[in-house]
């Protein structure tokens, strides 16, 4: 008789009738390594997630203007309205 006949290995038919989870396993464990691998290439140097080149690029031309910053700003409320005044005009040259 052959080798086959002797149910040496994962034949079918052949085994403990569990090989199925053993493949099970190793299906899901690779799909987790998959996933891991794909979360840690879209992450950025700090960890946080990339949003693409397209928004790092966005940023770089329409930067926010200092009268932006400071509306922002005080509406934050984090300087008066008084300090906007002087600060605006200051940018102004006035």
């Amino acid at each position: 008789m052959g080798v086959w006949a002797h149910g040496y290995g994962m034949g079918y038919g052949y085994g403990t009738g569990l090989e199925w989870l053993w493949m099970l396993f190793l299906v899901v464990g690779l799909a987790a390594l998959v996933y891991v691998a794909v979360r840690l290439a879209t992450r950025d140097k700090d960890g946080k997630r990339s949003e693409g080149a397209g928004a790092a690029d966005a940023a770089a031309v329409a930067p926010t203007s200092a009268r932006q910053i400071l509306e922002d700003r005080l509406a934050r409320g984090e300087i008066d309205p008084e300090e906007f005044r002087e600060r605006v005009n200051a940018l102004e040259g006035a």
